[in-house]
């Protein structure tokens, strides 16, 4: 895809998230990704899966999910089938499950549930929120993150599905509306969100956070958007964190 289309569609999406109302999150705390390795639900530190386990990956995300097509980090490059977003390379927290995702070997456009009943993928990766959790209410994103699942569960029940927290900011990130305190709850969120599913959870944030908690900027070209670096980061975090039934 052309790069002006997708900063055209980027700039579009931004529009919209722009026009909906702030969320309000709850004042209790789950407990932390990082504490939680032993929960069954949270995946663990393991040995470096390599190669071999990154390619049974099919990544389903937004414009930061986007990066790894478009700095070619996965195998098939630019035109990677790892690679699941809309044509413009960007999913929202809205009607999730009906949003569709466009499959550069097929060059056919689908939903997420369409997609996994023909392509039957071992395991799916989610990364979504960062695109409008701060605009909705925590039961809304809470319900259409479980209708996306449920949907993925039903059309291919054999895939193992892993919802990945979002990534921190930088600090010289502009967009207050959108904080690193918000993320983290809304991260306790998506990981409430995988046990009430059964599906395992990957803390990947805390390997993209300094000292302080943000994003450092060489992993970002924009304070949110990861630059290979950023992404060869979460790779490896995403390696080194496998799932155990599917381990090589």
């Amino acid at each position: 895809m052309r790069k002006v289309e997708y900063l055209t569609c980027l700039l579009a999406g931004v529009a919209v998230l722009f026009s909906f109302r702030q969320a309000t999150f709850p004042a209790s705390a789950l407990p932390a990704a990082a504490a939680a390795a032993s929960d069954g639900v949270t995946l663990a530190k393991t040995a470096h899966g390599g190669a071999d386990y990154l390619k049974k990956i099919v990544f389903i995300g937004d414009s930061r999910t986007y990066g790894l097509r478009h700095f070619a980090m996965l195998e098939g490059g630019a035109e990677t089938a790892q690679v699941w977003t809309p044509l413009c390379g960007t999913m929202s927290v809205w009607d999730m499950q009906n949003q569709k995702i466009y499959l550069p070997d097929t060059g056919a456009e689908m939903t997420c549930a369409e997609a996994a009943a023909l392509k039957r993928p071992e395991i799916l990766l989610i990364s979504l929120g960062f695109n409008g959790f701060e605009l909705v209410e925590r039961d809304y994103f809470t319900a259409e993150y479980l209708k996306l699942i449920s949907a993925l569960q039903e059309s291919s029940p054999e895939s193992v599905i892993v919802l990945q927290s979002m990534f921190p900011v930088c600090r010289s990130y502009t967009d207050t509306r959108i904080t690193n305190a918000a993320i983290r709850k809304g991260n306790e969120n998506i990981l409430e969100i995988a046990r009430a599913a059964g599906v395992f959870y990957l803390g990947t944030a805390e390997a993209l956070c300094d000292a302080d908690g943000y994003l450092p900027e060489a992993y970002a070209s924009d304070g949110c958007h990861l630059t290979p670096l950023g992404l060869d980061a979460e790779l490896d975090y995403i390696c080194t964190h496998m799932i155990p039934e599917v381990r090589k």
